[in-house]
């Protein structure tokens, strides 16, 4: 159930609390609403409780390529292909670091370079800009935690207006989404207070959750993108406790939604996490090792060769399987290890072995000639 509720400064929406669920509108209607001397319509009702709480907000995580892959679809639509080829041209261009890394950390050499050009950045996005975390902080900085390469971040070089104009226009939204990220590391929290309304319509309870920004802190860095992304908060008004309300009491019919489709970054996450799928302890602490299917050079590359091979496409920024994807489907729904990631973990538990030379790899390249043959053999 759900109310709009009307007082003297604005109106709200609020949740019944706690949320229940009812299988007829009869068990809605007489066994519960009936019961609690309540009504569906409008009625009187009373705020019964407030509690606000101050909260704050760090800046988002740097970027590893699967997270810069995600987030540039999510926010412009682009394919994981077509952002690796954008930031390999940035690096390229010597304008960002190693694109290929799997890591959002940093050691602290690379934070003292991102200090002392602060004011070069802040100039690029042309903000004038305090900072404030002037200390590295373990969310951002942990060397133990990059290994080959560290986050995506800017280089000290910062690009001529003529270097922009060059650039492709998903490039300079890259570059800037970066230098943005980077800096936000160093800018203030996001504060704000979190308020609850408790509204009382007879013996019904109804809470409603709101935010109020007491300080932008480093979200000044990203006004447009917070309105792309819609956050779904309602702003309330001013209330007191006792303070009389008109409250609208509406029964709220929902069905079971499926699983919402696949963007390019929402598989790319779900290739990553590829752990969470599967039962056994030991393939669960190999994948989350391996960080899950594919790499994060090879993850744009497995999705590209799907859509080639037309397995899957692209309808409105969500992938969809063809009708040739649902024949290979079918073709291997009966060998389960081809569908399974733990596939995936056996393998890197024998090639970790043959990198310690306790395998051998001779024997690993035949297991694997007999499984195929196996294959081929059980489908004919």
């Amino acid at each position: 159930m759900e109310a709009s509720i009307k007082v003297n400064d604005g109106s709200f929406k609020g949740i019944l609390s706690p949320t229940q669920r009812f299988k007829t509108q009869e068990e809605l209607f007489f066994t519960f609403v009936g019961s609690k001397q309540a009504k569906i319509g409008t009625q009187e009702g009373v705020i019964a409780d407030i509690q606000t709480k101050e909260k704050k907000t760090n800046s988002p995580s740097l970027f590893s390529l699967s997270s810069l892959q995600s987030k540039v679809n999510q926010l412009y639509k682009a394919t994981a292909d077509q952002t690796l080829k954008a930031v390999q041209g940035l690096y390229e261009a010597k304008l960002l670091s190693y694109p290929r890394t799997d890591t959002p950390f940093i050691t602290e050499s690379e934070f003292a370079y991102l200090k002392a050009n602060f004011d070069k950045y802040s100039h690029y996005l042309n903000q004038e800009l305090e900072m404030v975390q002037t200390a590295p902080r373990k969310r951002y900085v942990d060397g133990s935690k990059v290994q080959e390469y560290h986050a995506i971040i800017p280089t000290k070089q910062i690009p001529t207006d003529s270097a922009l104009e060059k650039m492709s226009e998903l490039q300079r939204k890259i570059y800037a989404l970066v230098v943005k990220t980077t800096v936000a590391m160093f800018l203030p929290n996001y504060l704000y207070e979190e308020t609850k309304i408790q509204t009382k319509v007879a013996d019904l309870l109804f809470q409603s959750i709101g935010k109020t920004p007491k300080q932008e802190g480093w979200k000044i860095l990203f006004k447009q993108q917070t309105k792309e992304e819609k956050e779904d908060v309602q702003t309330l008004p001013l209330v007191i406790i006792s303070e009389r309300a008109e409250v609208d009491v509406k029964s709220v019919e929902k069905e079971t939604q499926p699983p919402k489709a696949f963007t390019e970054g929402t598989l790319l996450t779900a290739m990553k996490t590829a752990n969470k799928t599967v039962d056994d302890e030991e393939a669960i602490k190999i994948l989350q090792e391996v960080e899950g299917i594919g790499t994060e050079a090879t993850r744009a590359s497995i999705i590209e060769a799907l859509k080639q091979k037309e397995y899957i496409q692209v309808i409105k920024n969500k992938l969809v399987v063809t009708e040739k994807g649902k024949l290979l489907c079918q073709a291997v729904e009966s060998q389960h290890l081809l569908t399974s990631a733990e596939m995936t973990a056996k393998w890197e538990t024998y090639l970790k072995k043959i990198g310690k030379r306790e395998g051998n790899q001779e024997n690993f390249i035949t297991n694997i000639k007999k499984f195929i043959v196996h294959l081929t053999g059980s489908c004919t």
